[in-house]
């Protein structure tokens, strides 16, 4: 979980709560925070140091900000595209984090999990929750059974079945960091929580005793080490060639068959290449990319518009007079007009029902209505007049505007 953020020496910080309950910093917590501080590496927060109040109670750790969440947050994100390249890049940078991590002094890490991998600005993954033993809660390195209940069995998913069983050192031990690795892997793969349960971060109510359940069922299972082992199911086709081998290796109930992470960043290079190398051109890339597919669609979306308007326009220069017509089109509001004089004629197509009883189907019908239309529509451009159609017969009106009267001419037929 990410916590707050504040100001420190001019630069942002983020300020991580510790769990309860807190504790008074004892002596050896400067060696032990100098320890972290040294770390300095791409997929390693920074460390800055330990925030105490005013009666020396350890409150905060304060490290790099990581704007971008955590892992979980990521994977969680439906909005986020996390196709395989975007997958690649946090896979190499979890292993190059980890690969650092075991070369160094502290030796492991004890508690990988998706809350202790956050994500900067820049789409980096960063490993955080190293070290500081003086303040890591001693009850959760205990072996867990069925009779233990107070536990945070969330956290407990990706540790690996031997530090299940006994007590784990502070660190873990690095076969364990593997282990954890191998769950994370899995999250990343499928996109989803361990052992491809639906993420916690999904707007479903939950019932979080039920959850805790669930986790606490998983966990036990992992314990017992039945054979075959109990293992987040991952098909074959769900990751690149050469993946799925690996990912078994890394969680094997026997530590001494997951490989050490330098091995495994070789491995890693092999299958992937270059692929996540560069995140951060990448991710411009595929903007740039959207963006043009912006461009057309709105292009696409403007012409489809225009073409609609046109359509409109269309349809009420047929009923109702030009000037009237372009008015509305206009959006302005259109006042009644008064006339002193109008002249309207009246009359009838003669011969029309003998033709009609003439016919043999219904399209001549239509055929001697179309010739009536376009004899009209020919001659309306040449005068200042206008065709509307009402009524039960169909009529055909045409009227001329002029400030002396309107003249209105019909031909009605029924």
């Amino acid at each position: 979980m990410v916590g707050q953020t504040a100001s420190y020496h001019g630069q942002s910080v983020s300020l991580q709560p510790l769990p309860e309950p807190l504790r008074r910093a004892p002596n050896n917590l400067a060696s032990e925070a100098a320890q972290v501080r040294a770390l300095l590496h791409p997929n390693i927060q920074k460390f800055v140091g330990i925030a105490v109040d005013e009666t020396n109670i350890c409150e905060y750790i304060v490290g790099e900000v990581c704007p971008k969440g955590t892992l979980r947050d990521l994977i969680a994100d439906e909005h986020m595209n996390l196709d395989w390249e975007f997958k690649n890049s946090l896979i190499k940078d979890v292993v190059n984090g980890m690969t650092y991590l075991h070369g160094t002094r502290l030796g492991s890490h004890g508690a990988l999990s998706d809350e202790n991998c956050l994500i900067d600005s820049r789409f980096v993954l960063k490993i955080t929750g190293i070290g500081l033993r003086s303040l890591r809660d001693y009850s959760n390195q205990q072996p867990v059974s069925q009779q233990t209940e107070d536990r945070d069995y969330r956290a407990l998913l990706w540790r690996a079945p031997e530090h299940l069983r006994r007590l784990m050192p502070a660190y873990g031990t690095q076969k364990g960091d593997v282990y954890s690795f191998a769950i994370l892997l899995q999250q990343i793969i499928l996109r989803s929580d361990p052992y491809q349960m639906k993420s916690s971060h999904s707007h479903h109510k939950k019932d979080p005793e039920h959850e805790q359940m669930a986790w606490k069922d998983i966990v036990l299972e992992v314990r017992r080490g039945l054979v075959p082992q109990f293992r987040p199911p991952v098909p074959l086709s769900a990751c690149p060639k050469g993946f799925h081998p690996l990912l078994e290796s890394c969680w094997d109930e026997d530590p001494a068959v997951r490989p050490p992470f330098i091995k495994l960043r070789q491995s890693i290079i092999k299958i992937v290449g270059r692929s996540g190398d560069n995140i951060v051109d990448y991710l411009i890339h595929q903007m740039e990319k959207h963006a043009v597919s912006l461009e057309h669609e709105v292009e696409r979306q403007m012409k489809q518009f225009m073409l609609e308007k046109q359509r409109s326009a269309d349809i009420l220069s047929g009923m109702l007079p030009k000037t009237i017509a372009d008015a509305l089109t206009k959006g302005r509001t259109v006042l009644p007009e008064t006339f002193e004089s109008t002249t309207v004629y009246f009359s009838d197509v003669n011969g029309f029902t003998e033709a009609v009883e003439q016919t043999q189907s219904p399209l001549q019908i239509v055929d001697i209505l179309n010739g009536l239309y376009d004899v009209c529509d020919n001659i309306i451009p040449d005068y200042d007049v206008f065709k509307v159609e009402t009524g039960k017969t169909i009529s055909i009106t045409l009227s001329t505007q002029r400030k002396s009267g309107v003249i209105f001419w019909g031909v009605f037929y029924s």
